[in-house]
């Protein structure tokens, strides 16, 4: 009886043990899963020691999707201004989504417009502000890719000031070259102000007014540590040129063909911080 009594218990404890174990095991798989970054491209840059912290496939050619705005955005600040009324063509106003509905013919001055390419990723408003700098959109990505080569950016094409791709022609960047954009772009506070706004509120000079909300949600989710400009396109995935704040250290980073964006983010924020205290 006794015997009996020792060989149940043992069975018992074998079947805890081996529950355990696949417990713990599907609990790593889980962690590793939950950590894994999809993104196909990472570089992020200690900027302040002009130091690479993180590197996969910096150089790897990939579809920007609307990280390309940020160099939209850099020409508006070079070639432009921002109190100057720009009046939207039919051209701009029939521009695929995402858009904020600028009406063809309606004005708006350069710094609201510059608010809803960044803010709220408008299409609309980013090939208005081309065409008004450069005339048209094609002589516009002239400029841009050669800004782009002055930079060093010298394994980017661009063929538009969206970053929509285009059937038959080949848009492409690398998450080192938007790095270096991005670096040109910080340079201008005011960008990182726009960049910055959760919300607001534009109106064309007879007074139309669009509210933006922005496509970065990280702005709520890390408390503004994280700002910078998202893109998404079919053939791009989701793509992220930005710039972080972790403590006193500052980075710029960006991100290509990503499954998951956020948490992509969250674990390229975390990583960073980890080697912070590492030193």
């Amino acid at each position: 009886m006794i015997k009996k009594i020792l060989v149940v218990i043992l069975a018992a404890c074998l079947i805890l043990d081996c529950s355990l174990t696949y417990a713990a095991k599907s609990s790593k798989k889980g962690r590793k899963k939950n950590n894994a970054i999809t993104a196909k491209a990472i570089f992020a840059l200690d900027l302040s020691r002009d130091k690479a912290m993180i590197n996969k496939n910096p150089h790897l050619k990939l579809a920007p999707a609307s990280t390309a705005k940020i160099m939209t955005a850099l020409l508006v600040m070079e070639n432009s201004n921002l109190s100057k009324p720009v009046v939207i063509s039919k051209n701009a106003a029939n521009a695929s989504p995402s858009k904020v509905d600028l009406g063809e013919g309606e004005s708006y001055l350069t710094k609201d417009l510059l608010e809803a390419a960044l803010i709220s990723s408008s299409n609309d408003a980013s090939i208005a502000l081309a065409e008004d700098i450069a005339g048209s959109e094609e002589a516009f990505s002239r400029m841009m890719n050669n800004r782009a080569r002055q930079l060093g950016a010298l394994n980017t094409k661009f063929v538009n000031s969206t970053g929509l791709s285009v059937k038959g022609i080949a848009q492409y960047s690398t998450t080192y070259d938007l790095v270096i954009i991005m670096k040109r772009v910080l340079m201008y506070s005011q960008l990182i102000d726009i960049m910055n706004k959760k919300e607001s509120v534009i109106k064309s000079t007879a007074g139309k007014v669009i509210k933006l909300k922005n496509h970065n949600k990280l702005l709520w989710e890390l408390n503004s540590a994280v700002i910078g400009k998202t893109g998404y396109t079919l053939q791009a995935r989701h793509c992220f040129a930005g710039y972080m704040v972790i403590g006193k250290r500052k980075f710029a980073f960006a991100i290509l063909k990503s499954k998951d964006p956020r948490p992509d983010i969250k674990n390229i924020y975390a990583t960073l911080a980890r080697l912070i205290q590492k030193g």
